[in-house]
């Protein structure tokens, strides 16, 4: 038996598929090498779908822990355990050998009686082509087995792509330290690479690594205190057992070590880290600040190591809140929010004066200082961004029903797009439709109310009076709502109050003929209904304390992404009602929504005690609070600022 590959597995169903390809298609006899699956005791259909393929192979074993180890170096440790190969080689589940990849290690173990053999690899990333990364420069050039080292530590991260002679391991007692949540695989390799005599490098790409982020989140997909303690230990032992062969981790790597654990700080700190850690961290900055100074990092990284070096821990609790740029034209949307993102991001706002307007000499030097850059409407501001974003920074652009008519979305580059943000499930269908968008890039969330700020009011005569937030243009069904009203004045005294602009407030609808001729058949339905009285136009108002008075919110559209409004109407301890407009019944419950305006009459009229309106109110009222919160909205942008 040659080789031997250990494949840990947790709850790997549905990303284990091409990691079981690409084993299947191994250039080399079945004979000569085993692949040990090693299951950590997964909770989906993992184990069973290992036994299942593995049937078909008579080199293929599966071993299933009675616990859950809660990393990858247990498992790995007893797949080593179980192997008979002359060598090892660890694979993830959710990566890919190449077919060749192995073979031609085993021919250069074998020419060179190789301790252990590293290769570079490919990494892919969602959306992006393959990255061949991990190459080592001027291998073959090193006189002695210490630069050797040296160079695979300056140049390769410690990504499993090792071939290792399993008897080293053996004879060393070397084993996956178990007791670490990262930088587990910084320990091993240092380790073997310590006492392995014979090293080996081959220029061409083993596995595929990727990289793509899923809705579950791993453990490369955290960071806070437990994280950064494992890697001051990892670091530490890196640079006590290199210190053996006469180097320093921390002159070597230190610089890309700290590096990455900052940029995952930023994107993942769980606000954890307490002033002892961080006193821990800085006496490791400061012991090795000339090794680790004049590295090139950028600025963001040098503000961040000169603060831990200071010591300044009230500093680096500021510092290192994720910087997001809030960027667009009319931040109404958003900017109820922005005090409560404030509490977990540092936020500046960068406010377009139009939609593809802006003071580029702001945007540039705002550009600079981000983390994270949030478009507010697919316009000017997310092309002119996504053509303008660094490497390091992740844009996310939010979506409202308005944009579906606009050029921009046809200009973006949406390669540089980490997510697209829609407001609801068929707005983000008919994005994905009219953009041609990666389905994959896109996510829902929600409009959101403040559903602790609403004024609520128990006055029986609420249940007598319509509100309607929005009357232009005339898709939003206006002339509906007076009808609505004149059908229900047949049974009582009703009225209908109109919020927000009318016809002659925006000269791009009154100098439209069609919208223009719309308006005024309304103004003329009014007239010929008696319903003068009955009709008020109160302009722009604060709806969390207008609304309260309303009992009914009318949403009576041809065509909404979300509507906000009759939300509204349930946060204010009333009812929203609704005509079918394409996708409602996906933001709002069915019980609310009425075939046409005689259904909604019909429904009014049987909910004018206040007991019973109450009473039907509430499934629509807990059904807001519950998805459309605050709240619930500044959770789905944190998920999605940590998973893009």
């Amino acid at each position: 038996m040659k080789l031997s590959i250990v494949v840990p597995c947790y709850n790997a169903e549905t990303k284990i598929g091409l990691c079981l390809e690409s084993l299947e298609g191994i250039d080399l006899p079945e004979d000569s090498f085993e692949v040990v699956f090693v299951d950590d005791h997964s909770t989906d259909g993992t184990f069973a779908l290992l036994e299942e393929r593995a049937r078909a192979h008579s080199n293929w074993r599966v071993v299933a822990l009675t616990s859950n180890s809660g990393s990858p170096s247990r498992p790995r440790n007893v797949g080593m355990s179980k192997a008979a190969g002359e060598y090892v080689f660890f694979l993830d589940s959710d990566d890919e050998i190449l077919p060749d990849a192995l073979r031609q290690q085993l021919e250069l173990a074998s020419q060179e009686d190789s301790d252990i053999v590293r290769a570079s690899l490919y990494t892919v990333e969602r959306g992006k082509k393959p990255q061949l990364v991990n190459r080592v420069v001027g291998f073959h050039t090193a006189a002695s087995r210490t630069e050797k080292i040296a160079k695979i530590v300056r140049d390769q991260s410690t990504t499993n792509s090792s071939l290792i002679r399993r008897s080293l391991l053996i004879d060393n007692g070397i084993i996956w330290p178990e007791h670490l949540h990262m930088g587990e695989d910084t320990v091993f390799l240092n380790t073997v690479l310590s006492v392995s005599q014979n090293i080996s490098y081959l220029d061409e790409p083993a596995i595929i690594y990727h990289k793509t982020i899923g809705f579950v989140r791993s453990t490369t997909q955290q960071y806070g205190a437990r994280e950064l303690a494992s890697h001051l230990e990892v670091w530490e032992s890196a640079e006590s057992t290199l210190a053996h062969v006469g180097l320093s981790y921390m002159e070597i790597r230190g610089h890309v070590a700290l590096r990455v654990a900052l940029e995952s700080i930023y994107r993942f700190n769980r606000g954890d880290i307490d002033a002892g850690l961080f006193s821990k961290l800085s006496h490791l900055v400061q012991d090795n600040w000339e090794a680790i100074s004049g590295k090139p990092y950028r600025a963001r990284i040098r503000e961040t190591l000169e603060i831990i070096n200071s010591g300044n821990y009230e500093g680096f609790q500021q510092n290192i809140k994720q910087r997001v740029l809030i960027a667009g034209m009319d931040l109404k949307f958003i900017s109820p929010a922005i005090p409560s993102l404030r509490e977990h991001y540092d936020v500046k706002l960068d406010e377009w004066t139009g939609h593809d307007s802006h003071d580029e000499n702001q945007s540039r030097e705002l550009l600079e200082w981000a983390d994270v850059i949030f478009c507010e409407w697919l316009l000017g501001n997310a092309v002119w961004y996504a053509n303008h974003k660094k490497a390091h920074q992740r844009l996310i652009v939010r979506l409202h029903r308005f944009e579906l008519n606009a050029r921009f979305g046809h200009l973006v580059d949406q390669s540089k797009v980490d997510c697209f943000i829609s407001v609801s499930l068929h707005t983000s269908e008919d994005m994905i439709r009219t953009f041609g968008m990666d389905r994959t890039k896109v996510r829902i969330i929600p409009n959101y109310l403040d559903v602790n700020a609403y004024k609520t009011s128990n006055d029986p005569s609420k249940t007598q009076k319509l509100a309607m937030v929005g009357m232009l243009p005339k898709l939003k069904g206006y002339h509906r709502a007076l009808e609505l009203l004149h059908y229900l004045n047949a049974h009582g005294e009703y009225s209908l109050t109109v919020f927000g602009k009318g016809p002659h407030d925006l000269p791009w609808v009154y100098k439209n003929p069609v919208e223009r001729e719309y308006y005024e058949q309304c103004e003329q339905y009014i007239v010929d209904h008696n319903l003068a009285e009955k009709v008020t136009f109160s302009g722009w108002v604060d709806t969390k304390t207008a609304l309260a008075d309303f009992g009914f919110v009318l949403s009576l559209s041809d065509l909404e992404s979300f509507h906000v409004a009759p939300g509204e109407g349930f946060a204010s301890g009333n009812q929203g009602v609704f005509l079918p407009w394409h996708g409602v019944d996906y933001v709002y419950p069915e019980d609310y929504i009425f075939e046409d305006v005689f259904g909604i009459r019909d429904y009014i009229l049987e909910n004018q005690d206040l007991d019973v309106f109450n009473k039907n109110a509430e499934p629509g009222q807990r059904f807001v609070r519950e998805r459309y919160s605050l709240e619930a909205f500044i959770s789905l942008v944190q998920e999605a600022f940590e998973e893009v």
